[in-house]
């Protein structure tokens, strides 16, 4: 159960991601795994020379931030509205793009960080049941995630604005509001979101 839930609020980040960029820009970002698998890497970078868990946290959100802030100002902005094959077509190309970059760098066997030395601490017994300490950090992490993002686009001036962009962007525009940094903001925000996942 410990299992699934953390690896369930793991997945809530990629979907939460995926869904905030497709109901404000309206494009189905087929390659938002790709920003996953690239979160994961990017932790992975930071975290073997430095052993830190919480800055391979940030590397792997930042990391796949910007990538996906790179894709969406050179690639993905210029098929907004346009059909789904052209949408599929530009994702997928994203796609494999970066699984040959990941297999250049990082080389194709299987990587793994393990459990840092920092949660190596005995499991909380609840209900009878083993929960891991480290499956208890990430679940925290994650619910810390969830509610920051749901008080930030349910109570800032930027989250109205993200939702109003949704709903009717031409208005937002002639309010005076740059939409396009806002979608390149969402955009980042999402594939964040699934970089922190990773």
């Amino acid at each position: 159960l410990a299992a699934g839930m953390t690896i369930g609020m793991l997945l809530f980040l990629v979907a939460s991601g995926l869904t905030l960029i497709f109901g404000v820009l309206g494009i189905t970002n087929f390659a938002h795994g790709s920003l996953y698998m690239m979160g994961a890497y990017f932790a992975l970078a930071a975290y073997e020379p430095t052993g830190s868990f919480a800055l391979a946290v940030v590397a792997g959100t930042l990391g796949a931030a910007l990538l996906g802030l790179f894709f969406e100002r050179f690639l993905l902005s210029r098929i907004y509205g346009q059909d789904v094959l052209m949408q599929l077509l530009v994702c997928y190309a994203i796609i494999l793009i970066l699984d040959d970059a990941v297999k250049i760098i990082w080389g194709a066997d299987f990587r793994n960080m393990g459990v840092p030395p920092a949660f190596l601490h005995p499991p909380f017994i609840i209900g009878g049941g083993i929960v891991p300490y480290f499956y208890a950090i990430l679940f925290g992490i994650t619910a810390l995630i969830a509610v920051a993002l749901a008080w930030g686009m349910g109570r800032t001036r930027f989250g109205r604005i993200v939702r109003a962009a949704a709903v009717n962007p031409g208005m937002v525009g002639a309010l005076g509001i740059n939409t396009t940094v806002i979608y390149a903001a969402v955009f980042a925000i999402g594939a964040g979101l699934a970089g922190a996942a990773g």
